[in-house]
């Protein structure tokens, strides 16, 4: 399992009791919530059992490797760590290692531009169909629809991804390259959170800085 890019932070653990967290756990193919209700510093931090709890109790066992995200005053911190135990009485609990190396990055006031942009999602030589509904410098949310695409690529937490559009006002297709941030999965579509990489070149900035531009400008 492995984090994107961020901050170093050391080991110091900026966290409050009740804190929610999301969870990457290995073996489950979907993000799990839970929260902190303890720590002992570099020893050991206490979770609740993460939900949906019945589907993955069964990886919930001793050295299994998951990732920590949680958003606390503005930042969002990230860590990798491993499971110590996993406890059911009295309480269920999840005991993990206290994280090594802590990572974070700020969250930015970039401007999110709420649009409806069809376009494509690229990963592995295999197009789907799908709509940009929001956008900014840093990076755009892309819903992506199950039934328009029988063929459905694998999507993937930090996986890199390509998008393929057409901005208004544009005869020009722009290719855009990105990376997974987030991902949710409902019965009839992906809500998929992404960022834009350094790999894109500065024309495509440019039209990407254009189109926010524009949309802002008319509305």
């Amino acid at each position: 399992m492995d984090i994107s890019a961020v901050h170093n932070m050391g080991k110091k653990l900026s966290v409050n009791i009740g804190t929610t967290v999301k969870l990457e756990v290995e073996g489950v193919e979907y993000p799990l919530q839970s929260g902190i209700v303890g720590l002992e510093k570099e020893k050991y931090i206490i979770l609740k059992a993460p939900e949906p709890f019945r589907r993955i109790e069964h990886k919930l066992y001793p050295d299994n490797e998951l990732i920590v995200r949680y958003i606390s005053d503005g930042t969002v911190y990230a860590f990798q760590s491993k499971i110590i135990e996993y406890i059911s009485s009295p309480l269920r609990l999840l005991f993990i290692e206290y994280p090594k190396v802590i990572e974070h990055h700020e969250l930015r006031g970039q401007k999110r531009i709420i649009c409806h942009l069809p376009a494509k999602i690229i990963a592995n030589e295999i197009e789907n169909l799908g709509c940009i509904f929001d956008i900014s410098k840093k990076g755009c949310r892309f819903i992506l629809h199950k039934n328009k695409n029988p063929n459905l690529i694998k999507i993937e937490i930090n996986k890199g991804i390509n998008l393929k559009c057409v901005f208004p006002g544009s005869n020009e297709v722009i290719y855009i390259a990105g990376q997974v941030q987030n991902l949710k999965k409902t019965y009839n579509e992906l809500d998929i959170g992404i960022i834009f990489t350094n790999n894109n070149s500065v024309e495509t900035m440019r039209m990407i800085t254009w189109f926010i531009s524009t949309v802002e400008n008319l509305s």
